[in-house]
């Protein structure tokens, strides 16, 4: 009998309706087919879900990192607890907003 040696993970779904959102936890440069992402595991206190970030070396303050970063600051360890609205364009493209008081 042979051994794939493969490593099932449970992840949750992501992200698919708009709303106020707690960063559950955050795991850094996580790779994706399209390069590196920052994977948000998100609660709303009912369910989890889960939100991909493009890792960029440098970004604006116009991109979901960016703002993320701004708001919250460099260490992606500080985001946890913390609240972003998640909305959708009309093309479906998710838009990350930091939630601060």
């Amino acid at each position: 009998m042979t051994d794939l040696g493969i490593e099932v993970d449970d992840v949750p779904e992501q992200v698919t309706e708009p709303g106020e959102l707690t960063i559950k936890k955050v795991n850094v440069n996580q790779k994706t087919r399209l390069g590196s992402a920052h994977q948000l595991i998100l609660t709303n206190s009912k369910t989890e879900s889960i939100l991909y970030v493009q890792h960029r070396d440098r970004t604006t303050s116009s991109t979901n990192l960016g703002r993320l970063v701004k708001a919250f600051g460099p260490d992606p360890d500080r985001w946890v607890g913390k609240k972003i609205e998640v909305t959708f364009d009309k093309d479906g493209k998710r838009k990350i907003v930091p939630v601060v008081k």
